[in-house]
Protein backbone atom coordinates (compact mmCIF):
# COMPACT_ATOMS: atom_id res chain seq x y z
CA UNK A 1 0.00 0.00 0.00
CA UNK A 2 3.07 2.23 0.04
CA UNK A 3 5.16 3.28 -2.94
CA UNK A 4 8.80 4.31 -2.72
CA UNK A 5 9.21 7.33 -4.99
CA UNK A 6 12.31 8.23 -6.99
CA UNK A 7 13.17 11.05 -4.54
CA UNK A 8 13.29 8.55 -1.64
CA UNK A 9 10.00 9.53 -0.04
CA UNK A 10 7.24 7.03 0.59
CA UNK A 11 3.73 7.62 -0.71
CA UNK A 12 0.88 6.04 1.28
CA UNK A 13 -1.44 5.24 -1.64
CA UNK A 14 -4.74 4.76 0.25
CA UNK A 15 -4.26 8.01 2.18
CA UNK A 16 -3.26 9.93 -0.94
CA UNK A 17 -6.26 8.78 -2.95
CA UNK A 18 -8.76 9.14 -0.08
CA UNK A 19 -8.75 12.90 -0.71
CA UNK A 20 -10.84 12.29 -3.84
CA UNK A 21 -13.69 10.76 -1.80
CA UNK A 22 -14.07 7.89 -4.26
CA UNK A 23 -13.97 4.13 -3.65
CA UNK A 24 -10.38 2.89 -3.66
CA UNK A 25 -9.73 -0.59 -5.01
CA UNK A 26 -6.52 -2.56 -5.22
CA UNK A 27 -6.84 -4.88 -8.21
CA UNK A 28 -4.61 -7.45 -9.84
CA UNK A 29 -2.55 -7.82 -6.67
CA UNK A 30 -0.24 -10.81 -6.33
CA UNK A 31 3.32 -11.85 -5.53
CA UNK A 32 5.56 -11.18 -8.54
CA UNK A 33 5.30 -14.27 -10.79
CA UNK A 34 2.98 -16.00 -8.32
CA UNK A 35 4.63 -19.17 -7.04
CA UNK A 36 7.13 -19.55 -9.91
CA UNK A 37 10.16 -18.84 -7.68
CA UNK A 38 8.81 -20.91 -4.77
CA UNK A 39 6.96 -24.08 -5.71
CA UNK A 40 5.75 -24.49 -2.11
CA UNK A 41 3.61 -21.39 -2.64
CA UNK A 42 4.47 -20.05 0.81
CA UNK A 43 5.98 -16.78 -0.45
CA UNK A 44 2.90 -16.04 -2.54
CA UNK A 45 0.60 -16.76 0.43
CA UNK A 46 2.74 -14.60 2.75
CA UNK A 47 2.59 -11.74 0.25
CA UNK A 48 -1.22 -11.94 0.06
CA UNK A 49 -1.41 -12.03 3.87
CA UNK A 50 0.96 -9.05 4.34
CA UNK A 51 -0.76 -6.94 1.70
CA UNK A 52 -4.16 -7.66 3.18
CA UNK A 53 -2.92 -6.75 6.65
CA UNK A 54 -1.77 -3.37 5.33
CA UNK A 55 -5.06 -2.86 3.48
CA UNK A 56 -7.16 -3.60 6.56
CA UNK A 57 -4.91 -1.47 8.78
CA UNK A 58 -5.29 1.52 6.44
CA UNK A 59 -9.10 1.39 6.66
CA UNK A 60 -9.20 3.24 3.34
CA UNK A 61 -9.40 0.44 0.77
CA UNK A 62 -12.84 -0.61 -0.43
CA UNK A 63 -11.89 -3.73 -2.41
CA UNK A 64 -8.94 -6.07 -2.86
CA UNK A 65 -8.88 -8.36 -5.88
CA UNK A 66 -6.16 -10.93 -6.43
CA UNK A 67 -4.60 -11.51 -9.84
CA UNK A 68 -5.28 -14.45 -11.19
CA UNK A 69 -7.53 -17.18 -9.90
CA UNK A 70 -6.09 -19.93 -12.17
CA UNK A 71 -2.62 -20.61 -13.52
CA UNK A 72 -2.28 -20.27 -17.28
CA UNK A 73 -3.23 -23.28 -19.38
CA UNK A 74 0.34 -23.63 -20.65
CA UNK A 75 1.39 -24.37 -17.05
CA UNK A 76 -0.87 -27.44 -17.15
CA UNK A 77 0.98 -28.59 -20.27
CA UNK A 78 4.33 -28.38 -18.46
CA UNK A 79 5.44 -25.02 -19.88
CA UNK A 80 6.19 -23.33 -16.55
CA UNK A 81 7.43 -19.76 -16.92
CA UNK A 82 7.29 -16.62 -14.77
CA UNK A 83 4.17 -15.57 -16.70
CA UNK A 84 2.19 -18.79 -16.18
CA UNK A 85 2.29 -19.30 -12.40
CA UNK A 86 0.27 -16.34 -11.11
CA UNK A 87 -2.82 -18.33 -10.14
CA UNK A 88 -4.18 -19.06 -6.70
CA UNK A 89 -5.42 -22.39 -8.09
CA UNK A 90 -3.56 -24.80 -10.35
CA UNK A 91 -5.28 -26.24 -13.42
CA UNK A 92 -5.37 -29.80 -14.67
CA UNK A 93 -6.79 -31.70 -17.60
CA UNK A 94 -9.73 -34.00 -17.04
CA UNK A 95 -10.46 -37.24 -18.91
CA UNK A 96 -11.92 -35.24 -21.82
CA UNK A 97 -8.82 -33.01 -22.03
CA UNK A 98 -10.76 -30.06 -20.66
CA UNK A 99 -9.11 -27.65 -18.26
CA UNK A 100 -10.57 -27.91 -14.76
CA UNK A 101 -9.53 -26.59 -11.34
CA UNK A 102 -6.58 -28.44 -9.85
CA UNK A 103 -4.90 -28.14 -6.47
CA UNK A 104 -5.61 -25.13 -4.30
CA UNK A 105 -2.40 -23.24 -3.57
CA UNK A 106 -1.54 -21.85 -0.12
CA UNK A 107 -2.31 -18.36 -1.48
CA UNK A 108 -5.87 -19.49 -2.26
CA UNK A 109 -6.36 -20.71 1.28
CA UNK A 110 -4.97 -17.40 2.58
CA UNK A 111 -7.22 -15.38 0.27
CA UNK A 112 -10.25 -17.47 1.29
CA UNK A 113 -9.44 -16.84 4.96
CA UNK A 114 -9.18 -13.12 4.32
CA UNK A 115 -12.57 -13.07 2.61
CA UNK A 116 -14.29 -15.00 5.38
CA UNK A 117 -12.61 -13.20 8.30
CA UNK A 118 -12.43 -9.64 7.06
CA UNK A 119 -15.18 -9.10 4.51
CA UNK A 120 -17.10 -6.98 7.02
CA UNK A 121 -14.19 -4.54 7.20
CA UNK A 122 -14.40 -3.89 3.47
CA UNK A 123 -18.08 -2.86 3.62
Amino acid sequence: TNKLLDDGTVLDLPTYFSRYNKPFWITEANQAHGDFDDNTGKKQAAYIQALTGNIIKSGKVDAFIAFKLFDSQSETLGKRTPDTSWGLVAQKLDAKNSYVPGNLKPAYTQYQSIISNYSKKFK
